[in-house]
């Protein structure tokens, strides 16, 4: 799992604060490329920018090449892929580490990586499922608020799975409190709501019949 902690300058809060505006410019372009900033966090932003994309050859080339002083081998240019059209939640957290460790025993979630600057978690991505969810700390300097400091959250989430009673057990099991219990929909569905402990609500399903 790729991690970077990386620290502007004397963690000037003018330079973190700057940063965190520029990575979430870089991650609202469909392209990823950096935005203009200080060329003081220009370097960690196009570190980002490198990760976003991960896994990529060239890049673990460079990196290998500027940690070990080597001069790296020259890799096979690839064609550029299609552009792909996803949508991805963005959770905000107090504390973003924690949540990242508890949705992983909770909800299966497997750590992609994760971008440290400061002691902050600006950016990180994990899988649940063959889904992507980006995970953030709060930014309230730029209007990024928590569940927990909200009082709640105005969205859930619903993850479909084969069996939502041993997901559902294993869920409350690690932490999560059941909300509506499960239950066989007319609609084809059995499912269960529960609280996780930062605010926000997720829908388990198993499609039982195709209606």
């Amino acid at each position: 799992m790729p991690k970077r902690s990386l620290k502007p300058e004397n963690n000037d809060p003018r330079k973190i604060e700057q940063f965190h505006t520029a990575v979430e410019a870089m991650l609202s372009r469909a392209d990823g490329v950096p935005p203009k900033m200080d060329k003081a966090i220009e370097p960690l932003v196009r570190i980002a920018a490198e990760l976003r994309n991960l896994p990529d050859a060239s890049f673990k080339a460079r990196l290998k090449s500027e940690l070990t002083g080597r001069k790296p081998m020259p890799t096979v240019a690839e064609p550029v892929a299609a552009a792909r059209t996803t949508a991805s939640p963005r959770m905000a957290f107090r504390d973003p580490a924690k949540a990242i460790e508890f949705y992983k025993k909770a909800l299966g979630a497997k750590e992609i990586f994760r971008f440290e600057v400061g002691g902050d978690i600006p950016h990180a991505e994990i899988m649940i499922g063959d889904s992507s969810i980006n995970v953030t700390g709060e930014w309230p300097e730029g209007g990024r608020f928590s569940a927990e400091t909200l009082g709640n959250s105005p969205i859930s989430l619903s993850i479909f799975v084969d069996d939502v009673d041993q997901f559902a057990e294993k869920a409350v099991a690690a932490g999560m409190k059941v909300v509506r219990p499960l239950k066989d929909q007319f609609y084809g569905h059995r499912d269960v709501t529960l609280a996780d402990p930062f605010g926000y609500l997720w829908t388990a399903i198993t499609v039982t019949e195709n209606v």
